[in-house]
């Protein structure tokens, strides 16, 4: 099924769930409080030999028994060849106060075609204990494939028998793509290969140790891990879980909260996965990152497992009860959070469990409010940095911007997984009813019919739409999309902006206001679409398509109370690793004298359909604007629109999940 994916992805392109890929945090000066240390190595020429084909441990030796275990599967990928990251990490590791003779710490390196430093042997799969700075060779694995199961319980077995501990930690330290792609990406492997799934890890842990001793907990220092799904398939492996609803910036964990399990490594961990928690989402508010970390008690995972099952039940119901009951479900799902979201050309489907239970709790409350209780007993400890609106803790799949056959192969991934068959029968509902991938094309079904014109004056600036009551009742989500032509007498229109949250009244009246002037930097126009926003702390965040020094990037853009016509934050990489599916880790600090290119999505609206051949049949693309030099600060500037033509319409998605443009109204300003 998976091989399916790739050949089913690479022809779709931009419909992609997420190809795209990773690197790290670019001149960011940590805080005082994560100290660092050098690294340096020992040898050892009577390092223990494993075979992870039949486990065993050639010249092992069981050190004596210590309060605590801690084991990093540390897979490197370009996140360490291009960036460095998993040395930095290994700095922060070395620089905590550790006592080696309370705790154990276990490095399995592996992943990566090189390391940014001068103590990793990286044309082996090695295992390494550390003692401060000090690196020391324990055991070797050959050449063994980090992204294969059997290195994964070769890694727990041989820590769990050579480092016999009270205590056992493990962390997954790489990428993330949640419950579909699961973890890793092994710059090594090939293909399908270069990954773990999460069933996968669940055959990996089943097949260790972990499964007579459960471990104290298992996090993910990767994008995207904390969903439902992943804790049910490893919640008889570990007692916690830790781990991201969001993308994670390139700098991951502060390590520094190794010093809290030093100073009681005996202690119960939900109590150190709450320093987990505070450490990371503290360095994301210093920099203005979206980060979001949660502490999840894995026996009470069940519960939640069984109410989104339930609400999913009711809602596939929704789907199968008629036109009129399936808008409502459309315009309800609209409005839930997914995380995962980089701007125009990827998404995951995971939404925030909660959001979910509450976008839909006026329909089925009591399905939803078993949902919030669950997630209650669950989710211990959860934080999320000001700029992320909202996270419950826990995401789970569902279609929403990747449907059709994308959804068709989600589906049978879900089936893979053995859980929540209501759930499982409601993504197959959404990718039976929602047949298309949501990108607008030219308006039809009557949609460029409907009435457009400028507002009065009295009114305010802006303009409308009148749509038939007909074609009201038909839709679900609705937002005002500002183009500017691309070139004199072209047919061609570069996006600037998509604003969401348009209301679609009975009457059919849309309405979005603009008054000539749109944000700029450094003279250039940026498109933005909205991302996320914090109705609590007033910020808003949107997202710009961009090259940064030719690197394709997402410029990530805040609106406060400050920044009235927003600042540039940092990018976030698109371009990654070839035929990997999981989820940039890669945050980049814009600095003076960098260079920036605005990218524009580009449609084409004909006025006489016999035109498409002379565009060659081109009815979408991407286009450059001017390059323009960062300076000494990265705040945006609202300005009035040029004298080109502008085009204003709608974008609407119907309860059948096709998305159109309405026909748009012309102006020159």
């Amino acid at each position: 099924m998976r091989k399916k994916l790739n050949l089913l992805f690479s022809a779709l392109l931009i419909f992609t769930l997420c190809i795209f890929s990773a690197g790290c945090l670019d001149d960011i000066e940590l805080s005082e409080d994560v100290p660092q240390a050098e690294l340096s190595l020992k040898k050892n020429s009577d390092m223990v030999k494993i075979n992870t084909k039949n486990m065993s441990f050639d010249g092992l030796t069981p050190e004596k028994k210590k309060p605590f275990t801690l084991m990093v599967y540390m897979n490197g990928t370009d996140l360490e060849s291009e960036g460095g990251c998993a040395t930095e990490d290994l700095k922060e590791i070395a620089g905590a106060a550790v006592d080696s003779e309370k705790i154990n710490i276990l490095v399995l390196t592996g992943g990566t075609s090189a390391w940014n430093n001068d103590v990793i042997d990286s044309k082996k799969t090695m295992v390494y204990s550390m003692h401060g700075g000090e690196m020391r060779e324990e055991a070797t694995m050959g050449k063994a494939l980090i992204s294969e199961p059997n290195t994964l319980t070769a890694m727990i077995n041989y820590s769990m028998n050579a480092f016999p501990a009270e205590h056992y930690g493990l962390i997954f330290w790489n990428h993330g793509g949640g419950p579909i792609f699961g973890y890793g990406s092994d710059e090594k492997a090939k293909g399908d290969d270069a990954s773990l799934s999460i069933t996968e890890i669940r055959s990996a842990l089943a097949n260790s140790m972990l499964a007579n001793q459960k471990a104290e907990f298992i996090g993910f220092d990767a994008c995207l891990m904390a969903t439902v799904e992943t804790a049910d398939l490893i919640q008889n492996y570990a007692k916690y879980m830790v781990a991201s609803e969001e993308l994670e910036p390139g700098f991951g964990w502060n390590y520094s909260w190794l010093n809290a399990l030093n100073d009681n490594p005996s202690a119960d961990f939900s109590e150190i996965g709450k320093v987990i928690v505070d450490k990371f989402i503290s360095v994301c508010n210093d920099y203005e990152m979206d980060g979001t970390l949660s502490v999840i008690d894995l026996s009470k995972i069940n519960g939640v497992v069984n109410a989104v099952d339930n609400l999913s039940s009711a809602t596939n119901g929704d789907i199968r009860a008629g036109k009129k009951q399936l808008k409502v479900f459309a315009k309800h799902q609209n409005n839930v959070r997914f995380f995962g979201d980089t701007g125009d050309e990827e998404s995951f489907d995971v939404a925030d469990i909660g959001s979910y239970a509450e976008c839909f709790e006026d329909i089925h409350p009591q399905q939803s409010e078993a949902v919030k209780n669950a997630l209650k007993e669950a989710v211990i400890y959860n934080k999320h940095s000001e700029t992320v609106n909202t996270s419950s803790g826990l995401t789970v799949y569902i279609p929403n911007n990747a449907l059709g056959e994308i959804a068709e192969y989600c589906t049978d991934a879900f089936r893979e997984f053995g859980i929540m068959g209501n759930h499982t029968k409601l993504i197959a509902g959404i990718s039976k009813k929602f047949k298309n991938p949501r990108v607008a094309g030219d308006g039809h079904n009557g949609y460029n019919r409907a009435v457009t014109k400028q507002i009065p004056e009295k009114e305010g600036d802006g303009f409308m739409v009148q749509l038939s009551p007909e074609q009201a009742e038909s839709v679900a989500k609705a937002r005002f999309v500002l183009w500017r032509q691309l070139e004199d007498k072209s047919d061609y229109f570069v996006r600037l902006a998509v604003m969401d949250g348009i209301d679609v009244p009975d009457n059919g009246t849309l309405k979005a206001p603009f008054d000539g002037y749109w944000v700029t930097y450094g003279g250039q126009p940026f498109a933005l679409r909205e991302r996320d926003r914090n109705e609590k702390d007033k910020v808003v965040t949107y997202t710009a398509p961009a090259y940064l020094n030719d690197k394709k990037v997402s410029l990530v853009i805040r609106v406060d109370s400050k920044n009235k016509d927003g600042r540039i934050l940092y990018a976030i990489s698109l371009d990654g690793p070839k035929d990997s599916h999981m989820a940039a880790k890669n945050n980049i600090k814009l600095k003076k004298g960098d260079k920036l290119v605005p990218r524009y999505w580009a449609n084409l609206f004909l006025k006489n359909p016999d035109d498409l051949a002379k565009y060659n049949g081109e009815t979408h693309k991407w286009v450059k604007g001017k390059e323009v030099t960062v300076g000494d600060d990265l705040q945006m500037k609202a300005e009035p629109v040029g004298s080109e033509l502008y085009l204003l319409n709608f974008w609407l998605t119907d309860t059948d999940g096709n998305d159109f443009y309405t026909k748009g109204l012309e102006v020159r300003y």
